[in-house]
């Protein structure tokens, strides 16, 4: 801006001089050098050095001053408290959301008393835009930014498990589970704290938790198997980070006395765990929050509530799945399947039939070879998918030959 106006100084006693035809030109080249359009550069070349009379004083244009005009704010201080009021009794949502139900807000908080407004403050926010609002409110959501905090911690037994990353071919079918931990420091990492294992079929999106008084291996190992008696099927594979929590002895003694396939991500990378990384903020922390639990109470009204959030996540809450991803240039184009819950992804892909006299009503099927899968064989997983407490365990194992894991590189043989 500076040297536009410098340029401006430099050409304007030419430009006075100079004839129509010859101004013509010579404003083509100002507007090229400056990249004002030609009707604003007429004028500021018109305009730069005229001397104006005013009483006793002579004014001179000087294109080399900026003149601000300061608007009076529109929003005063009396609105934004009220706004955040309204946000905050909104629990906390986006200014798109927040501003399309503004009107019925207000309503409710002027009608129980809970906010005074006069009419001039509840038009101003009425007549709000969701620009408005978030750019109003960008402060204070800066303020309500939580997030968690790192816990993992690597181990040499890591070095010894499969490495399986994003970028892999997928399993696509159910039993390819996904486990990581959540913890519950209330944003100081200090003492012992309870923890919530989430755990994802990264097929279908079917997940379950459980919450542990702390990360030893011993409570961790107990959380999952626990979770695992709920979850309705086989498990193929447990994929997990690199923490002390899942790579240790007690983990791997698990997963081979069940012939479950444990491997684990890269380091620092948490795209390769990405299905159980979205649920731990969709399911947990939506739910949970960002508070400090630290006793053994706490886990038992945790384990309660997730008890319920089973029905809920995996019956009611639908979810979508990526279909495709094209990156045009710079530009990427993501098509996504129709929203449904886990339980309708299971019978879509024809993993579940009805059965009568099961505990749910869900049975496994024979499974017919998807030529887009080539890895998937024929299967037939004979039992029921939940069951009483007494026979829980004791699932069918697929041969070693029909398991489709072991076609693939990442996993043909085991090391402990």
């Amino acid at each position: 801006m500076r040297e536009r106006k410098k340029l401006t100084l430099v050409k304007v006693q030419a430009y006075w001089k100079a004839t129509k035809s010859k101004k013509s030109q010579m404003l083509d080249d100002f507007c090229q050098s400056t990249g004002y359009c030609r009707r604003y550069a007429s004028r500021v070349l018109h305009q730069a050095g005229q001397r104006y009379l005013l009483g006793d004083c002579i004014l001179v244009a000087d294109p080399a001053k900026h003149i601000h005009r300061h608007r009076p704010p529109r929003y005063g201080p009396l609105v934004l408290q009220a706004l955040i009021t309204i946000w905050s009794a909104s629990t906390f949502l986006g200014p798109v959301r927040l501003a399309a139900g503004m009107a019925l807000f207000v309503e409710n908080l002027t009608a129980h008393g809970h906010l005074p407004l006069d009419e001039e403050i509840r038009r101003l926010l009425l007549q709000m835009s969701p620009a408005t609002i978030g750019r109003l409110l960008a402060g204070e959501r800066k303020r309500y930014l939580l997030h968690g905090i790192s816990h993992t911690r690597s181990t040499p037994l890591g070095g010894r498990i499969p490495i399986q990353t994003c970028m892999d071919p997928p399993l696509d079918i159910p039993g390819a589970l996904a486990v990581d931990l959540v913890g519950h420091d209330g944003g100081q990492a200090v003492g012992d704290f309870n923890w919530t294992l989430p755990v994802t079929d990264r097929s279908t999106g079917w997940t379950e938790a459980g919450a542990v008084r702390t990360k030893a291996e011993v409570y961790v190992v107990a959380a999952l198997e626990s979770g695992l008696r709920r979850y309705p099927g086989q498990v193929i594979s447990l994929h997990a980070d690199n923490g002390t929590e899942f790579m240790n002895g007690h983990l791997v003694r698990f997963c081979h006395t069940r012939e479950i396939t444990l491997t684990r991500s890269r380091p620092y990378h948490k795209n390769d765990n990405a299905h159980v990384e979205e649920k731990k903020d969709s399911v947990i922390r939506k739910f949970v929050g960002y508070d400090r639990h630290d006793s053994q109470s706490e886990v038992d009204l945790l384990n309660r509530l997730y008890r319920s959030l089973h029905l809920l996540v995996n019956w009611f809450l639908p979810s979508q799945k990526l279909l495709s991803k094209v990156r045009t240039g710079s530009h990427i184009t993501k098509l996504y399947d129709r929203a449904q819950t886990p339980e309708d992804f299971r019978r879509i892909r024809g993993v579940l039939y009805p059965v009568h006299g099961c505990w749910h009503g869900w049975m496994f099927p024979k499974k017919q070879r998807n030529a887009s899968v080539p890895l998937v064989q024929n299967w037939t997983w004979p039992v029921c998918a939940t069951r009483p407490s007494t026979t829980r365990n004791n699932w069918t194992r697929w041969p070693r030959e029909d398991n489709p894991w072991s076609s693939r590189n990442v996993v043909t043989t085991r090391t402990y």
